[in-house]
């Protein structure tokens, strides 16, 4: 099983579904996440979720260390934060403009989870490359 800890994890349509269940698990894991959706507040409140995890995760660690268990496995503290994006993944220039800032502002991403829908109302090999 690879570790994800401390590992740069993006994950798009992070505000609900699925988006919001792979940041849950991807943040028990000990994971950076960088979390994009078109809705600011849906992925916000995914943000404050991941945030309970990493004070549990971070209490956990501290009663273990204080407990004299440092032989178990107790994972190096990994810098555990939460970025969030507002970005509309069915426009190019949109989502060239937010990963720039992400590189700027995060670091390189290591993990991508390309999970946001687009709607198009078309069938898939019917779609033209802009959607």
């Amino acid at each position: 099983e690879k570790s994800v800890a401390g590992q740069v994890c993006l994950i798009t349509g992070a505000g609900s579904g699925l988006g919001r269940l792979f940041a849950l698990e991807f943040a028990r894991r000990r994971a950076l996440l960088v979390l994009w959706d078109i809705n600011t507040q849906s992925n916000e409140e995914t943000a404050g979720m991941v945030r309970h995890i990493y004070r549990d995760l971070e209490a956990a660690d501290a009663a273990a260390l204080q407990a004299g268990n440092g032989e178990e496995e107790i994972l190096p503290h990994c810098n555990l934060q939460v970025f969030t994006y507002t970005c509309d993944v069915g426009k190019r220039e949109n989502v060239y403009l937010t990963a720039e800032r992400v590189r700027k502002e995060v670091g390189e991403v290591s993990v991508l989870v390309n999970n946001a829908g687009v709607v198009s109302g078309h069938h898939l090999l019917e779609c033209p490359d802009e959607l």
